[in-house]
């Protein structure tokens, strides 16, 4: 035989073992339809499986839930510091902005004052001169 022909054997092998593999597969599902069938009789075994689901779904729900509350209380708790820095540094920031205009006015009366010592030692030398 030359190349042809065994190229067509391999295909005619191929569909061979596909067919029975189709015949596996049927016979699988006709086993597993079976099975099923039989086990959706029964209500007290679907309840189960369904109340383990519903538990694990709850439980899931409840730490969830346990989760974003500890998340929202640390939020909560991260806010309220926050305020308080806010609230200190704004109370520092008034106390230095007072403080400043305190030493501008300082600053003014010693200008005044450096002023009039200048006028009455130019009028003492005018007088003394």
């Amino acid at each position: 035989m030359d190349d042809g022909d065994d190229s067509i054997l391999d295909g005619l092998t191929n569909q061979d073992t596909g067919s029975r593999e189709g015949v596996d597969d049927r016979s699988a599902r006709k086993q597993m339809s079976s099975t099923a069938k039989a086990s959706f009789r029964n209500k007290s075994q679907v309840a189960a499986p369904l109340s383990k689901v519903q538990k694990s779904t709850q439980d899931a729900s409840k730490i969830h839930s346990l989760y974003q509350d500890l998340y929202l209380t640390d939020l909560k708790n991260d806010v309220g510091e926050l305020e308080t820095d806010l609230s200190r540094e704004k109370e520092k920031n008034l106390q230095l902005t007072q403080q400043l205009a305190k030493s501008k006015k300082e600053l003014l009366n010693q200008k005044r004052t450096i002023a009039n010592y200048r006028k009455a030692v130019t009028e003492m030398q005018k007088d003394f001169f």
